[in-house]
């Protein structure tokens, strides 16, 4: 794929570079690999995590580094990561809300809380 977005009559955008540039900006450890197996973003029949990262740094585009494309959504998941505020509320509902009986719960504490006030 790569080799036919590189040929020089090809009226195609730069998708397979773009997304393999992506790819390999986002694929730096085995920890990686596994996050993305986990969210069923990357699938692969290869051994192990550390050969998908293997394959990923070894691959070559010949130069072409057409980032463009995929490296603002890149920029906005850093950014979404990097917020103090989305990591403390996601711990927040991981912690007392993964258990629907834990949901129930809250409610009617709050429930509670507001006859009592009332």
């Amino acid at each position: 794929m790569i080799a036919y977005e590189l040929c020089p009559n090809n009226l195609v955008t730069m998708t397979m570079i773009s997304y393999t540039n992506f790819m390999k900006a986002l694929i730096d450890s085995p920890a990686d690999v596994k996050e993305l197996r986990e969210k069923r973003i990357l699938l692969t029949s290869l051994g192990s995590d550390r050969d998908v990262v293997k394959l990923y740094k070894d691959l070559d585009i010949y130069g072409m580094a057409n980032t463009s494309s995929f490296m603002e959504v890149k920029q906005r998941i850093q950014e979404h990561c990097d917020s103090e505020g989305k990591t403390w509320m996601a711990q927040l509902f991981y912690t007392y809300f993964s258990i629907p009986l834990s949901v129930i719960a809250w409610i009617a504490a709050a429930f509670v809380l507001v006859l009592t006030v009332v």
